[in-house]
């Protein structure tokens, strides 16, 4: 019972990570066959730019941080007529985890001709 509960949950796991990258997929198959100045103009200046041949490569990296409540119980004891009793004391911090992205479009006769990515943070809403 165990086992396809854990395999239940993964699938539905996966299936997230899956259909959030599909949108920035989607996002990207969008720029292709667009010039490379329009790309410019909305993404701003690239990062990193490399020519070999007749081919450019610019790359645009990105970060976001994602929140992880970490929660944990302290008791704090007190007595009433000599009995102690223990009082919850609720500590609520956060995990940061930064959530990097690294997209890179491959540009041929001014021309954005090919596209990829790379890290964690490569969604989209």
């Amino acid at each position: 019972m165990r086992v396809i509960l854990v395999i239940v949950i993964g699938l539905v796991l996966a299936a997230c990570t899956t259909a959030t990258t599909q949108k920035y997929d989607a996002v990207l198959n969008n720029w292709l066959n667009k010039p490379e100045i329009e790309l410019i103009n909305s993404w701003g200046a690239p990062d990193n730019v490399y020519e070999l041949g007749d081919k450019k490569f610019i790359a645009y990296y990105s970060q976001h941080n994602r929140y992880i409540p970490k929660t944990t119980y302290r008791y704090q004891p007190f007595f009433v007529g000599g009995w102690p009793y223990y009082d919850p004391i609720d500590d609520t911090s956060y995990q940061v985890i930064a959530e990097i992205c690294k997209t890179t479009f491959t540009i041929e006769a001014e021309k954005i001709t090919n596209w990829s990515h790379q890290g964690s943070g490569c969604v989209t809403e």
